[in-house]
């Protein structure tokens, strides 16, 4: 969530250019959760708060330009791995032209489809929700779901 809302923020509080523009994540975040985080958040000097929204949007950003210089290359998949808030899907004006990949946690990808339903954002059609625990230990004990849990 926090991530989420470094994203948010970014396109609230920078100055333009913007690396990234995610209104959307913020629509996500609880506001018991918003005022917590936003409340530790503002403990942190103006340039730690700053150097944090930058990581976040400058890491989603690098991922996005990836992903979209493979669609020239022919590749349509994009994997998200601990996809947790991230909001491509609902925001970016190419998303359409993927098969999104969103690998996480279980209970994380419940919350977050009640999240969207609860922002109104409906889910897209092009998203999968690949549930896979990814705090295993072992690389051997991962249990990819079978096509049938994919929805």
């Amino acid at each position: 969530m926090g991530s989420a809302l470094l994203r948010e923020a970014h396109a609230l509080q920078d100055q333009p250019p913007l690396i990234l523009q995610d209104l959307e994540a913020g629509q996500l975040v609880p506001d018991s959760e918003r005022k917590r985080l936003e409340a530790t958040m503002a403990r942190w000097t103006p340039e730690v708060r700053r150097s944090f929204r930058l990581g976040h949007v400058i890491r989603a950003r690098l991922a996005e330009d990836t992903a979209l210089a493979g669609l020239s290359e022919g590749r349509s998949d994009y994997v998200v791995l601990g996809a947790g808030l991230d909001t491509f899907a609902w925001r970016h004006p190419n998303a359409d032209e993927f098969r999104i990949w969103e690998v996480d946690h279980p209970d994380t990808q419940a919350w977050k489809r009640s999240a969207l339903a609860e922002a109104g954002m409906a889910e897209k059609p092009n998203v999968r929700f690949a549930p896979v625990d990814l705090n295993l230990t072992h690389l051997g004990d991962i249990r990819l779901p079978t096509r049938a849990t994919w929805n």
